[in-house]
């Protein structure tokens, strides 16, 4: 078979959706020797190595930032070249994608954050979002999502037939292929961004629906339990809101308590990940939840948001509590840091949870979609 993956939403940064697409790739290339795939990226998008004479990279004109020309080019453009191209399947990798008369279309949902926390969406996205979103889950011929829960809201808010659905968990992220090796001395990286130890991460787009002011507000409440030796640092590209961030920083006074990185390469991440004391995600939205994953992949204890996807990635692996509640979610913090023996529980639970997940069975299950077509 012939088969058109589309990947021009992801930009060049890493990030959940480009993880996915490029460890998927990797997955893909790893079981399959047989299919031929087309990868439609943006221009500044590069790919992992990749068989050449299997997988063919295709640069759309579209820049890392561009939202309008990549939306004329994506549902202009790319649906001429699938049909010319004799397609079998085309694999919308990122939560929308056109559909082609003709050629299957096979659609990745990875959440559906518009409906489930709108106010933190901007309004021209949300709308967009609404508008295209559930017409193109509903004619997809297979729906991908990572979850039951995200399998859940296509068919409870969006009206997607069931029998179209495949629930598809992700693996641990690329950069966690080898999680015993890096190159990075984790010292020298810490120092670089003025991290010091103990100090508990956290890694994520600091969107709203991140929750990362509740994360702050948790983070007050371990300092007046006691643990004022600890950071927190959060790693992750800033947005519109990162003010905000900044100004709660700056009312609870933690001063350089609170450690922002911005965004990190693959390198330092693996090393700030491996001296980490504790992992904290409090998001309240997700359709799976990969960095907590990539935590326990390396043996770092969890304490993990009970919302959302989030518990059937974590399991009893980690500490899971309501990160809308600073005081449950700042004990659940200063339990994990008091109790040397549960850490070492949750390192060894973690890592054997982490290995469930492999890109590995992604990519055999995505096979199985694609071959339904055959």
């Amino acid at each position: 078979m012939r088969i058109a993956m589309n990947m021009v939403f992801a930009t060049p940064r890493l990030a959940g959706g480009r993880v996915y697409c490029e460890s998927l790739l990797q997955g893909l290339a790893s079981v399959d020797r047989q299919n031929e795939y087309h990868v439609f990226t943006r221009r500044d998008t590069s790919l992992p190595e990749l068989p050449g004479d299997q997988f063919v990279q295709f640069r759309a004109p579209i820049s890392p930032r561009s939202l309008a020309w990549r939306t004329c080019w994506e549902y202009g453009v790319l649906p001429g070249k699938v049909r010319r191209g004799g397609f079998a399947v085309l694999h919308g990798m990122g939560n929308l994608s056109p559909t082609v008369a003709g050629c299957p279309l096979v659609l990745t949902v990875h959440d559906i954050y518009y409906r489930r926390v709108p106010d933190t969406i901007p309004l021209g996205h949300r709308l967009f979002m609404a508008g295209v979103l559930p017409y193109v889950a509903r004619r997809a011929a297979r729906v991908v999502v990572p979850s039951h829960w995200t399998a859940r809201d296509l068919i409870r808010l969006l009206r997607v037939r069931e029998k179209n659905i495949r629930v598809i968990p992700y693996g641990t992220g690329q950069i966690f292929q080898d999680v015993d090796t890096s190159t990075q001395d984790p010292d020298g990286v810490l120092q670089r961004h003025g991290i010091r130890r103990p100090y508990i991460l956290s890694v994520s787009r600091l969107y709203p629906h991140k929750n990362v002011a509740g994360l702050l507000r948790a983070f007050g409440v371990l300092r007046k339990r006691g643990y004022t030796d600890v950071q927190l640092v959060l790693v992750g590209e800033r947005v519109a809101a990162g003010h905000i961030l900044d100004q709660l920083t700056h009312e609870l006074e933690f001063n350089s308590a609170v450690r922002f990185t911005g965004f990190l390469p693959p390198e330092e991440l693996r090393a700030v990940y491996r001296a980490a004391e504790v992992f904290a995600f409090p998001s309240l939205a997700e359709g799976f939840g990969l960095p907590p994953l990539e935590a326990m992949a390396y043996g770092v204890p969890v304490v993990a948001s009970n919302a959302a996807a989030i518990p059937e990635v974590v399991g009893d692996a980690g500490i899971l509590a309501d990160a809308r509640q600073a005081d449950e979610f700042g004990d659940a913090l200063a339990m994990v840091l008091s109790d040397c023996k549960l850490q070492e529980t949750l390192r060894l639970r973690g890592r054997q949870r982490a290995k469930e997940f492999t890109w590995e069975r992604c990519a055999r299950e995505t096979l199985a979609v694609y071959s339904e077509f055959e």
